[in-house]
């Protein structure tokens, strides 16, 4: 089932889907790719079916939704790849330069933990062929995908406190970004503390924190909910005009 996933601003500003766009506007790659993600299963995967995705990606504009998805393929913002007969999508994840920390979540339960798994290699007609002598124990837990779900809105609050904010932010999501991206002892930059959730996480989970906040409601939000969740920590708390 599609989801709609939340898009970055850096997006927007993104220099090389710019050129894209300006070179082949016809196409708009941009919204083109930004769509996909709502045609992605949790795996970031969509099915490889022009019809269906034209009905969900721009349905009324005149334009070549095969050309724009090749387009973006060339250009290294997805892959096409063939399973069981049937054509298939990957959208990649791009960062700015490699990761210093990566710590993958290992959350997903494996239905056939424990069981021996023979090798299989992908040919280059994208089929499968099975070593029967190779293989290993499948584990207990595999590596979470690039797709994580949250409980949002009042539901994640921890007091009433927080519901003072009108876009409260889960703190499981918070935990597991700073836990998969940095390591103990690290700092953590929050450019919207809002209520305060990354500075709560950080000290949790042994890392260090600096947030800026411009609105001084909310930043009295933050005081309040730090002082009580970090009683023993020492803050240095600087207002600024």
């Amino acid at each position: 089932m599609s989801r709609i996933r939340n898009v970055k601003p850096e997006f927007y500003a993104h220099e090389e889907l710019q050129d894209m766009e300006m070179e082949h506007p016809e196409l708009h790659p941009m919204l083109v790719f930004s769509a996909l993600w709502t045609q992605c299963e949790w795996s970031g995967v969509f099915h490889w079916s022009i019809r269906k995705l034209k009905l969900a990606i721009l349905p009324f504009l005149n334009y070549d939704l095969e050309e724009s998805l090749g387009y973006l393929e060339r250009h290294g913002f997805i892959k096409k790849f063939g399973r069981d007969g049937k054509y298939y999508g990957f959208v990649y994840i791009f960062s700015k330069g490699p990761p210093k920390t990566i710590n993958l979540i290992k959350d997903v339960p494996v239905e056939t933990a424990g069981r021996f798994c023979k090798i299989r290699h992908r040919n280059k007609d994208s089929g499968l062929t099975e070593n029967a002598s190779v293989g290993a124990i499948r584990l207990e837990y595999q590596t979470r995908s690039n797709v994580w779900r949250f409980g949002t809105g009042t539901c994640v609050a921890r007091d009433n406190d927080e519901l003072e904010h009108p876009a409260v932010f889960p703190y499981k999501l918070a935990r597991d970004q700073i836990t998969t991206w940095t390591n103990e002892g690290d700092t953590v930059l929050d450019p919207f503390m809002g209520s305060g959730t990354t500075a709560v996480e950080c000290h949790l989970s042994n890392r260090h924190c600096i947030g800026i906040e411009l609105s001084e409601e909310y930043f009295d939000l933050e005081l309040r909910i730090l002082k009580r969740v970090c009683a023993q920590q020492q803050f240095d708390f600087r207002g600024g005009a």
